[in-house]
Order: C-alpha cells, then sequence, then structure tokens
C-alpha cells in the first residue's frame, strides 16, 4: 500500500471535489489516475506500427549440408565421439572462457 502526501492545497481541493463529483474516494480517484497513467506509458513502449507474425513454415528451410565422402564416413562411423577427451565439463567450459578472448602474439 503506498501513501501520497499532496502539499498543494489547491490540488487537494481539486482532488477531492473531483471525488466527491464522480462519487468516488480520493483513494480510488487517485487509483484510477495512476493505474491509466501507468497503462498509457506501457502502451508507449510498443512500436507505434504491427509487426506482422511470419509463419517459420514458410520462411525457413533444412539444412542439409553436402559431405564429402570421408566427412560422410566420419559421420556414419560410431567410434567417431567428438569431446571425448573431456571428463569435467565445467572445468572445459572455464577454460574454453578463459582462452577464447586471449590474444595469441
Amino acid at each position: 500500500m503506498l501513501t501520497f502526501e499532496i502539499n498543494d492545497a489547491q490540488l487537494e481541493h481539486r482532488i477531492l471535489e473531483k471525488a466527491h463529483a464522480i462519487g468516488k474516494s480520493a483513494q480510488e480517484l487517485l487509483k484510477d489516475i495512476l493505474t491509466k497513467a501507468i497503462q498509457e506509458e506501457v502502451a508507449l513502449e510498443k512500436l507505434p506500427f504491427d509487426v506482422p507474425k511470419l509463419d517459420y513454415r514458410n520462411h525457413s528451410s533444412i539444412y542439409n549440408p553436402e559431405l564429402s565422402e570421408e566427412e560422410s564416413l566420419l559421420a556414419d562411423d560410431a567410434s567417431v565421439t567428438p569431446f571425448a577427451h573431456v571428463s569435467d565439463t565445467v572445468e572445459f567450459a572455464n577454460q574454453l572462457r578463459k582462452t577464447a578472448w586471449q590474444r595469441k602474439s
């Protein structure tokens, strides 16, 4: 719950008059005003134009690279296991991060 302090007597009087005129309490009126202002602010954060959603089925393709005969044999060979030398994946990832941006002199 928030509490507002209004130090301007004229503003306070106008809020109370308006609340009384529409049959609401000052708290309800202020809540409505703030809710509307926040909704307008959120609406302004959106783009002023519509971006159509594309159907991925019409705008995608299947990646099927042409493999050489040697690559094809390696791809089908069950004994080929990439990253077989990695025993600790956390340490391996840490080493990759450390060496990824080091400049080679």
